[in-house]
Order: C-alpha cells, then structure tokens, then sequence
C-alpha cells in the first residue's frame, strides 16, 4: 500500500456484495481476485497471496483478463459506476486441489457496479 498515493489506506475499506469488508493492507496482500471470488471448492484466498493468486490467473487467463468502467452513474463525492471484467479462459486453471482444468477459448465476461465514497483530498 506503499505505493497507493491517491488512497487514504487508513479508510480504505472494499466488500463484495454486503460482505465483510477488507482493509488496504488485505487487499494489497491478497489481491482483488480473493477478495471477489471468495472461498469456494475450486480456489481457496487463505491458500494465496497476491503474487500466487495473479499467477494462477494469468495461467487461466493467458491472453488477458481486462478491466473496463461501462457506464459511470453519479459523480462526487459518491461515485456509483458499472464495470466489467473479461477476457477468454484459453489457458489452465489450476484449482485449490492442484487439478488442472484447460480452457475451451470461451469469453467469461462479469459485471459489477461499485460505489466509491471520496473526499477533496
């Protein structure tokens, strides 16, 4: 979080769906992927850092996985704006068990609205 110098890490606080919020520090460490897949039978955060989760995705997503804002809904100081990430499963995943699951090519496309509260800083 060292490097985050547009984020008041000390207020930072991101959920998914009503859940339990994480800090900078946790997202930092963990990566967004933990943070918006959870735990599940096929990945597991608490088995991951930032590092070995972006690895296992960047295996799965070997062509890219982007990152857009669709549609942006209202302005300062709430921002609430649409967004995507996508790309095509054309590589292998390597699930929480260490089976190996390879990619058809198919575009796995998620949508998500976000609501950003920021001050004048």
């Amino acid at each position: 979080t060292q490097l985050w110098k547009t984020v008041d890490t000390a207020k930072f606080r991101v959920a998914v769906s009503g859940g339990c919020p994480f800090s900078a520090n946790h997202l930092a460490d963990r990566g967004h992927f933990s943070m918006l897949i959870g735990d599940t039978p096929q990945y597991c955060p608490a088995f991951n850092t930032l590092e070995s989760a972006s690895a296992i995705f960047a295996e799965a997503f070997c062509e890219g996985f982007a990152w857009e804002v669709l549609e942006v809904m209202s302005g300062p100081p709430s921002l609430t704006f649409k967004w995507r990430h996508f790309g095509k499963f054309a590589g292998v995943y390597t699930d929480r068990n260490g089976q190996r699951h390879k990619g058809t090519g198919k575009l796995v496309n998620l949508v998500g609205l976000c609501v950003v509260k920021v001050n004048d800083q």
